[in-house]
């Protein structure tokens, strides 16, 4: 019984510490995703730049 009544008293914490975990997670995975999206688009962009002036150099 006493058992039980620590469980039930632990668990809205551990539920609490598991959204935090989850949240942090979905934040570092948008973070890494949108790190990702700018390097991308900084290549694409570095690459439209060069063959922007290859084609001004022919």
């Amino acid at each position: 019984m006493i058992f039980l009544f620590c469980v039930l008293e632990f668990l809205p914490l551990t539920l609490l510490n598991i959204k935090k975990i989850l949240i942090q997670l979905y934040m570092s995975f948008i973070g890494i995703y949108s790190i990702r999206n700018t390097v991308y688009e900084y290549t694409v962009y570095e690459h439209q730049e060069c063959h922007g002036i290859q084609k001004i150099k022919n």
